[in-house]
């Protein structure tokens, strides 16, 4: 908003989002979201978000300003993530990671929602629990597509293979807490592996494109604040940083911030000595979870999380949703 509207469709309008989150010069990484139910460029393999633009209209709506713009940036040869990856290289202002959303169900009980792709419409007997009914469900991860089905792991590693041709980033997100459950309720724990060999996938390929590209592609993820929930979820990120491969470990909340006293040493140990390389940082998000009530974060409640993290061994920090935090963010780094 510091730029008149004509600047901000623009390359410069696009650069200067880096400079407003990076300056101060703390933040060390910047995590750019290029695809979630939908992708916010021109996809060949997942809906782009501005298909939502005919869709409102036929439903008799008013488009929203995302698919909006998204289209409006499309439609003047502007790549956003193209021009970061490129600004943040050139400038060295931030390390640029492109994130994917391996999951994500926002609203999908709604009779149609703008974000719902036509994979995950088309396909209810992918669901966790397949073909329910969307709109009794007891949350909105019980429709979510599980892993254990081949054709869900082919639709999520063409995108993140088209992210990483598309793309050169110095690294990718697979981002399994939005939202946190992927595999067969019930079975979880027995599946683990489904999920461990999707990211050995990942990792091969950013393997290959890293040597045709002659450096190294890193790949970062996020997985529960609670280690025995992020077993009994199917994650197993002492694998994942043993056989190298990831570079990033993200341990998180699902959206509120409710955990302030969570066990980060211990995954800081178990990490370290699975693999030291593996950067651990714990993660908050722009909302703070006080019993059944959630409230927006504020500046003072984010630090009181960041000193009990920081307590706990924590080098550094993952701001969640920043762009919404914003102020808030950049006073806490």
């Amino acid at each position: 908003r510091e730029l008149p509207i004509a600047e901000r469709f623009s390359v410069r309008g696009l650069e200067r989002y880096v400079d407003i989150m990076t300056r101060g010069g703390k933040v060390t990484h910047l995590f750019m979201c290029a695809v979630g139910q939908r992708a916010d460029y021109d996809s060949k393999v997942c809906d782009p978000i501005w298909m939502a633009i005919d869709e409102s209209k036929a439903r008799g709506l008013e488009p929203n300003e995302w698919p909006v713009n998204a289209r409006k940036l499309h439609d003047l040869g502007i790549d956003p993530f193209k021009v970061w990856c490129d600004y943040c290289r050139r400038t060295g202002k931030a390390s640029l990671w492109i994130s994917q959303r391996m999951n994500d169900v926002h609203h999908v009980s709604a009779d149609w929602n703008m974000r719902t792709n036509r994979f995950w419409w088309e396909h209810p007997e992918f669901w966790r629990k397949p073909n329910a009914d969307r709109k009794s469900v007891g949350s909105w991860t019980d429709v979510a597509l599980d892993y254990s089905h081949p054709e869900v792991r082919e639709f999520e590693f063409a995108i993140f293979k088209e992210l990483v041709d598309r793309y050169d980033a110095d690294g990718f997100e697979l981002d399994f807490m939005r939202f946190w459950e992927h595999l067969t309720p019930g079975r979880e724990r027995e599946q683990a592996p489904i999920l461990t060999e999707f990211i050995r996938r990942c990792r091969r390929y950013a393997d290959e494109v890293g040597a045709r590209r002659g450096r190294r592609i890193g790949l970062a993820t996020r997985c529960p604040t609670s280690y025995a929930a992020a077993r009994d979820f199917g994650f197993d990120p002492e694998t994942w940083a043993r056989e190298g491969l990831i570079d990033i470990l993200a341990v998180a909340n699902f959206w509120a911030a409710d955990d302030y006293d969570f066990d980060f040493a211990n995954w800081k140990s178990r990490i370290s000595a699975a693999n030291p390389k593996v950067i651990v940082v714990p993660s908050v998000g722009d909302n703070i979870s006080c019993g059944s009530d959630v409230v927006p974060a504020s500046s003072a409640a984010l630090k009181g999380w960041a000193d009990n993290v920081r307590a706990d061994g924590a080098e550094g920090l993952y701001v969640f949703n920043a762009a919404y935090l914003c102020r808030e963010a950049l006073d806490l780094v």
